[in-house]
């Protein structure tokens, strides 16, 4: 070690004792020739000077090395005397009287008893150290070495190099091992050195809202402590969810207040024989103590303590010592683990170092006693710093009442370090619950409360709607609200922003003035919208009140509500209230707004009430809010309740209740519009809550209800983190949706009967209806139903085999099968049994209800039996039925021909018919003839194929012929002969669809080989429409009748033409009348002659007849001597003209194409041949 000859401002060291100088050790062997110092002892002083010889290093490993890593073992194998020197202050060289050989690895070792002047100006090169059974630091913090020198006769080259190496910590130890090797170029030499590397890191952390979080928030405050600033703080937040801290940290030497650089004027210490406690030189960690640093501010002794305090100082931050006696005035025990007396000598600043290794335990704590005039100073310093106290037998007292102030006093630790001490992190979390927070190798578990509270309030109006109030006060700002309507529905989910955030329970409190209103001083009141939702601290009150005064009040506890149902919502329906007292206070107030403070917070219990005594001379504000739900009650005395007010005006009072965590408010309106009556399940429940809330709400037109809501306490969730191969993972179950029921039971109750009349309801005897007749089925729903409906109607027709099989019949553009009215148009069905059947559904409006049975169904069944509308059967010419023939003239029977089906389907000549014959007396009357008078045993066919059989009119069965399908009988030459007074009557009969149609025809044979027949038509086709028993002609258009002797004429020599013409209102048998005989000469033309005209005029004149008859005789004469034969034909005419008689009605008047529904109606139309049957709607 170099030693200067002048050293300006020398740092001296009060040495005493064997000195060992790991910078002396001998590096080769050599001879020693002296030594250099500095001495600072102002007079002579002796210095022994010691050679030490050691068999644990000097050949391979060096004993500087040796001495600096054996901790504070020290032994050695020899020391030698070599000399002993007078030193004088200053530089001293001393030589030796005799040279001294040395060998390698030997180290000069010292014994002095004076000041040495010493080097602290490089940290690098290695310390010096006290050596007995130990070796100790002279500084246990810095490597500080005297100033003394070991002089040898050999010249060498020292050169030190000085680098910078950072290293990454190889675990999470508090020191980590590494290994420097050091190499000359070109050489084989190595040297190599284990460097321990510290890394220290200490946290202590507190979440102080453990248990009563805001928002789902944990506010984190901490103490850091760790040696690399650059350390990287990683926080696992134990919701597998991870983050690292940044900090400010302050570079520390030690425990304590930093002293400043510039002193302000020092606060004199006046109190004698005084102990003090200074929070802030609490050892944070194990640690060495290098000594103390101070500022005197009056020279003297005093002494320092180290300390334990019973009741902190355990290393958690919440229980620090400075934090315990922010919070007490006073401590139980203080034990003195050490004692060290000062003895400064000068003002200012002064440093006290070890002189041993001492390890102070966490949680130490120094106090100052002042036994004499010795004082350390004092100052206010920033408030990031505990203040100090004085203590007194076991008590704790301010230096001074109105500052703070810190002894200028720290206690220097071996090992340097950065701290922090500030607000760590403000962690917010999903869900409540409790959280191991890790910090470094520290964890800690807290819990994270998210206290909830939720109201329902329901009112039924008209018109199914249900309206409800839902007031949630929650400490999570987002929610979700389930709500099961019991509609079969999927529910709703409400989620909730948290609009409102309030510290307090009550009302907001008007800074201005209030209207009062009126209420007896002598009362007792609850005031309920004070109700503590959820258990918190109580701080104080926010009130308005009248004038200045004092009044009374207190907390109490209801057995009826509060911990599950609230009590708000309990008194809407209850009126009586079991109390229990759990917290009295008096405020004094003055006029107007106040906010008043209570000295402690006092726990609160969910479901308190705030009550108050008596308010002498309305103390106490009052305000009245048509939108407050909830209005405050007078408890009563005999345990009853009653509002403030009786007209239905919810009054409260206007005070609150301040506390120290705070909520989000939420008022959800919702409105249900049921669809139908029934009883619903109705249930709200709060997302990651225990909040279930169930109801039974009865629907109906009049006189709904809604039971009181029953309150089921059941956690709906499950938070869980959890290590799945080595990955965190968060396993969250949501039971929100349990408890809803599965099974909808939702009914509705409705029913229908479905008739139509009697008289189609007979299976055994269906109404027979002819075919060209159109009918109708009226059909009646009756139903029986309380709720919104619609109706469908559908007739279904199927036709029954003789097997009773059904073939439905489909039949287009009908729009009365889906109505009521049945109505089925003339043509449409064929022949035979149908069964028609009437559907009726009543489907009830259940809205947005899809999955319950809202369609009801009933039926009945027609019976009809569709019959022929009938067959004139016509066998001869112009449908005559009497004809003259010769008995040798020939003529047919041919009802194939002439024949006509008023339901125009039946193919004639494709039908098989009998034919009779009878022979009557020209005196019988045959105006009316009846098969059922007639025995039908044979017919002419039978007799034509059994020859054993005659006929009655025929004496030789070669007098007839019928073709093979029996559709004509023609009567041969002389196959009828001449009777006098009888006559030949023919009966045709076909049998159809189970009927029996049939003519009979009178002929009558002449005493002549021949007679004529005579045919009329039209002469214009074109004019005239055939129809069954007449000839349809338009009045507008004169009429050409002409006649035609189409057989029997051939041979006659002379023919007579006589025509006339008759008219009738009903064409009945007697109703015929002629036309007066100058009508005949005016508009009848050609009645002699083979063609006959009708003017249109005489239509005209005779419009008010429909039916017309033209009768033609002919008379022909054969021989010159004989007489005329005579022979009529009939034609029947009717009219055609215009319906008449009848409306029509359009619904509505107007509207639009493709999406108005018209309704038409026609009804009562008469057409001049028969009813109208059916009607056509063309679209213009």
């Amino acid at each position: 070690m170099y030693v200067p000859q002048q050293i300006v401002n020398p740092v001296m060291f009060d040495a005493y004792g064997y000195y060992a100088l790991p910078l002396t050790e001998f590096k080769f062997e050599t001879t020693l020739i002296g030594v250099e110092i500095y001495s600072l002892k102002p007079i002579a002083a002796t210095l022994w000077i010691y050679i030490d010889t050691y068999d644990t290093c000097g050949e391979t490993i060096s004993c500087l090395k040796w001495i600096s890593e054996s901790g504070s073992s020290y032994t050695y194998s020899s020391r030698v005397n070599v000399q002993n020197f007078i030193t004088s202050f200053g530089y001293n060289r001393h030589i030796l009287s005799t040279e001294r050989k040395v060998n390698k690895g030997q180290m000069v070792v010292i014994w002095v008893d004076f000041p040495i002047a010493i080097d602290t100006t490089n940290d690098y090169l290695n310390s010096d150290y006290l050596v007995s059974s130990q070796a100790i630091k002279i500084n246990n913090k810095y490597n500080w070495r005297f100033y003394i020198n070991a002089l040898i006769k050999n010249y060498y080259y020292v050169n030190y190099f000085y680098f910078n190496q950072s290293f990454e910590p190889k675990n999470s130890d508090n020191v980590n091992t590494y290994d420097v090797a050091a190499t000359f170029i070109d050489s084989n030499i190595t040297v190599t050195k284990s460097i321990n590397v510290t890394n220290v890191k200490k946290i202590n952390f507190d979440c102080p809202n453990s248990n009563r979080t805001s928002k789902n928030t944990l506010n984190c405050v901490g103490e850091i402590l760790t040696t690399d600033l650059s350390t990287n703080i990683l926080v696992d937040y134990g919701d597998c969810n991870s983050g690292s801290l940044s900090f400010d940290a302050e570079f520390s030497d030690g425990f304590g207040v930093r002293l400043p650089e510039m002193i302000d004027p020092i606060v004199p210490l006046t109190s004698i024989s005084t102990e003090f406690i200074l929070p802030n030189t609490e050892f944070k960690f194990d640690t060495i103590l290098a000594g103390f640093e101070y500022y005197v501010s009056a020279i003297g002794p005093f002494t320092v303590l180290l300390n334990r305090i019973t009741e902190c100082g355990n290393g958690k931050l919440n229980e620090s010592c400075g934090n315990y006696f922010q919070k007490t005035t006073s401590f139980s025990a203080k034990v003195i683990e050490k004692t060290f007396s000062l003895n400064p000598q000068n003002l200012g600043l002064n440093f006290f170092w070890m002189k041993e290794y001492l390890t102070v335990p966490q949680g130490w704590i120094v106090t100052i006693r002042f036994d004499s005039i010795g004082r350390v100073g004092l100052q206010t310093l920033n408030e990031s710093y505990f203040e100090d106290y004085y203590i007194s037998f076991g008590n704790i007292i301010k230096i001074d009442s109105n500052r703070q102030l810190n002894l200028l006093f720290k206690a220097l630790t071996a090992h340097d370090f950065y701290y922090s001490k500030e607000n760590l992190f403000n962690k917010t979390y999903s869900f409540e619950g409790l959280y191991n927070i890790a910090i470094f190798n520290t964890t800690k578990s807290f819990y994270v409360t998210s206290s909830k509270s939720m109201e329902v309030m329901c009112e039924l109006i008209e018109g199914y709607t249900l309206d409800c109030n839902l007031y949630l006060y929650s400490q999570t700002q987002t929610n979700s609200i389930l709500i099961d309507y019991g509609d079969c529905h999927i529910p709703d989910l409400l989620n909730t922003t948290g609009n409102l955030y309030f510290e307090h329970f009550g009302p907001a409190i008007p800074r201005s003035s209030t209207k009062a209103a009126i209420y007896s001083t002598t009362s007792h009141f609850l005031i309920i919208n004070n109700e503590f939702k959820f258990t918190a601290n109580l701080l104080g009150f926010e009130l308005f009140a009248n004038q200045n005064g004092t009044f009374q009040l207190s907390f109490v506890k209801l057995s009826n509500c509060g911990d599950t149902i609230t009590c708000s919502s309990y008194f809407i329906s209850n009126n009586r209230a079991n109390l229990s007292f759990i917290f009295n206070h008096s405020l004094s107030v003055n006029e107007g707004y106040n906010h008043i403070l209570l000295q402690t917070p006092i726990q609160i219990p969910k479901g308190a009430i705030l009550f108050l005594g008596h308010l002498e001379n309305e103390i106490l504000g009052l305000e009245s809010n048509g939108e407050n739900e909830f209005g405050d009650l007078i408890y009563n005395t005999n345990g009853t309740i009653s509002y403030l007010d009786t007209t239905g005006i919810k009054y409260r009072f206007l005070i609150n209740s301040l506390i120290d965590t705070g909520y989000f408010y939420d008022q959800i309106k919702i409105s249900k519009k049921y669809p139908i009556s029934a009883q619903y399940n109705f249930s709200v429940k709060l997302s990651n809550s225990s909040i279930f809330y169930t109801s039974v709400a009865k629907i109906q037109k009049e006189n709904s209800s809604i039971k009181d809501f029953s309150f089921v306490e059941k956690k709906n969730f499950d938070i869980k983190y959890e290590y799945e191969n080595e990955t965190c993972v968060t396993n969250f179950t949501s039971s929100l949706m349990d408890d809803l029921s599965p099974i909808c039971y939702l009914s509705v109750d409705c029913s229908l009967l479905v008739e139509i009349p009697n008289e189609f309801t007979n299976f055994s005897h269906p109404t027979q209806i002819f075919r060209n007749e159109s009918f109708s089925i009226p059909g009646t729903v009756t139903p029986q139903c309380l709720e919104a409906y619609s109706l469908t109607y559908k007739w279904t027709v199927l036709q029954l085999d003789s097997n009773g099989n059904e073939t439905e019949i489909i039949i287009m553009d009908n729009p009365s099968l889906n109505s009521l009215f049945l109505a089925i148009l003339h043509d449409t069905l064929f022949y035979g049994i149908h069964k028609i059947k009437l559907e009726a559904n009543l489907t009830v409006d259940t809205g947005y209800i899809k999955n319950i049975n809202n369609v009801f169904f009933n039926s009945t069944e027609a019976y009809v039996r569709i019959i022929p509308t009938g067959i004139e059967i016509f066998t001869l010419e112009n449908n005559l039925d009497y004809m003259k023939v010769g008995f040798n003239q020939s003529f047919e029977v041919e009802p194939a021909r002439f024949s006509y089906d008023y339901d125009q389907i039946a193919k004639f000549d494709e039908l098989s018919y009998e034919f009779f014959c009878f022979i009557k007396n020209r005196s019988e009357n045959f105006t009316s003839l009846n098969l059922k008078n007639f025995t039908l045993s044979h017919n002419l066919f039978d007799f034509s194929k059994n020859l054993t059989l005659l006929p009655e009119c025929f004496t030789d069965p070669a007098g007839f012929e019928i073709d093979s399908k029996q559709t004509t009988l023609r009567i041969l030459p002389g196959g009828l002969i001449y009777r006098s007074k009888r006559f030949y009557l023919f009966l045709t009969v076909l049998k159809y669809h189970d009927f029996k149609f049939y003519q009979f025809i009178k002929i009558d044979v002449v005493p002549a080989p021949r007679a004529p027949r005579l045919r009329l038509e039209c002469k214009f086709p074109d004019l005239c429409i055939r129809s069954v028993r007449s000839t349809r002609i338009f009045a507008e258009n004169q009429l050409s009748i002409k006649s035609e002797c189409f057989d029997g004429c051939q041979e006659s020599i002379d023919i007579l033409y006589t025509f006339d013409v008759q008219v009738s209102e009903s064409g009945s048998l007697n109703s015929w009348k002629n036309i007066d005989g100058a009508d005949k000469d005016n508009f009848l033309f050609g009645l002699n002659e083979k063609e006959m005209v009708i003017s249109q005029d005489l239509f005209t004149k005779y419009s008010e007849l429909y039916y017309w008859k033209v009768e033609c005789m002919i008379q022909a004469l054969y021989d010159i001597e004989g007489d005329y034969i005579d022979v009529n034909s009939t034609m029947h005419l009717s009219l055609i003209k215009p319906p008449y008689n009848g409306s029509c009605v359009i619904e509505p008047d107007s509207g639009f194409a493709l999406m108005t529904d018209f309704m038409i109606d026609c009804i009562d139309w008469i057409d001049s041949g028969g009813d109208v049957t059916e009607y056509l709607y063309f679209e213009l």
